[in-house]
């Protein structure tokens, strides 16, 4: 190599090099030197049973066979002890109960015995277990019914208690480790996201989490202090939902015992860390720990930037102290292969576990 040739290689390699480390301190910059308030369990990883217990079809009618629809199998011991085996230390099983209820919505007592079959599986492997109302709450059109719609919002709220009233009696004996989430993504019946037609909607929210609280602590024995799950509409990370929520304290008979919820699938990654310094913020001045329970990497969008918003996601979690539960749904957002009980995407394993 020539003296003028190596001379410009390494005015090249210098211009690469701080371009890189002026990329990482950009990044770098944009984490507050803060925590959220401290998670109270040991929780630092969990996954998602997605597309299992929350299966749903509204034109089967009332069944107990839901679990296979979306062409998963049924979950069993295997997967579960294999969730534990490679370090998660939560399991959150997503539950739909809209084929699993009569007309007086009394829930069917064999797909509650399902459930408490797969909450068994977790808990025998000491993982802490989140159970929740899911797509019956959610945002899929073809199946919720239970709306944060403050048109409607005594019969909403006579169904969704109507159902956590059961759900709370079958598991109240259960310890600390399981924990009750509300809803799994609250939505009123527009789909509809606007400030200026929705904020109503987006404050009922508050009434109907108070109402799940409420509820759930009235069933007794364990259910008294144990942890519940709380999301704002949309289960959104955005400041002004997450506000019109808090826009009165919630009362709960025991302190220090609600936690917030946040689902998230951006790929932007201004606005990842933007968000991620309100929902800090939020945390602190409601003074509520936060779980991101919903996140992930889609198989059917860019590679590059999906892994790019995962690490940022994983580097803020680790950086504020918020546990992480990656979504898998056995499809699009796929990490373990259910039926050989192995890692089907070793590279986001890799980083999810990265401290």
């Amino acid at each position: 190599m020539s003296i003028l040739f190596y001379d410009l290689y390494m005015k090249k390699l210098l211009v690469i090099l701080l371009s890189l480390l002026l990329v990482s301190c950009s990044d770098v910059n944009k984490i507050e030197d803060i925590k959220a308030v401290k998670f109270p369990l040991e929780i630092h990883r969990g996954f998602n049973l997605g597309n299992s217990l929350d299966c749903a079809s509204k034109d089967k009618g009332y069944t107990l066979d839901t679990e296979e629809f979306w062409y998963n199998p049924k979950t069993n011991k295997h997967l579960i002890d294999y969730v534990k085996e490679i370090g998660f230390d939560c399991i959150r099983i997503p539950v739909t109960y809209l084929n699993h209820i009569d007309d007086n919505l009394i829930i069917d007592a064999r797909w509650l015995d399902r459930v408490e079959e797969s909450v068994k599986y977790s808990l025998e492997n000491n993982l802490y277990t989140i159970i929740n109302i899911h797509h019956d709450t959610g945002m899929n059109p073809s199946l919720n019914w239970i709306f944060a719609d403050s048109d409607n919002y005594e019969e909403n709220k006579e169904k969704y208690i109507k159902l956590w009233s059961q759900i709370a009696d079958r598991f109240k004996d259960y310890d600390e480790r399981l924990i009750f989430q509300g809803s799994g993504e609250w939505m009123n019946p527009e789909r509809n996201w606007n400030r200026s037609d929705s904020y109503e909607d987006f404050k009922i929210v508050h009434e109907l989490n108070q109402e799940f609280i409420n509820v759930i602590r009235k069933s007794g024995s364990n259910n008294a202090s144990r942890y519940l799950m709380i999301s704002a509409f949309s289960a959104s990370g955005e400041s002004d939902i997450l506000e019109a929520m808090f826009y009165k304290d919630f009362i709960d008979s025991i302190d220090n015992r609600l936690i917030l919820s946040i689902h998230s699938y951006d790929l932007d990654i201004d606005r990842i860390y933007d968000a991620s310094k309100d929902i800090v913020d939020i945390s602190n001045k409601y003074s509520i720990p936060v779980i991101i329970d919903e996140f992930g990497i889609s198989a059917i969008k860019n590679r590059n930037k999906s892994l790019k918003a995962f690490k940022a996601f994983n580097e803020l979690s680790n950086a504020y102290d918020i546990p992480l539960i990656i979504w898998d749904d056995g499809y699009e957002y796929k990490l373990i292969d259910r039926n050989n009980y192995s890692i089907s995407d070793k590279e986001v394993y890799e980083i999810l576990f990265t401290r």
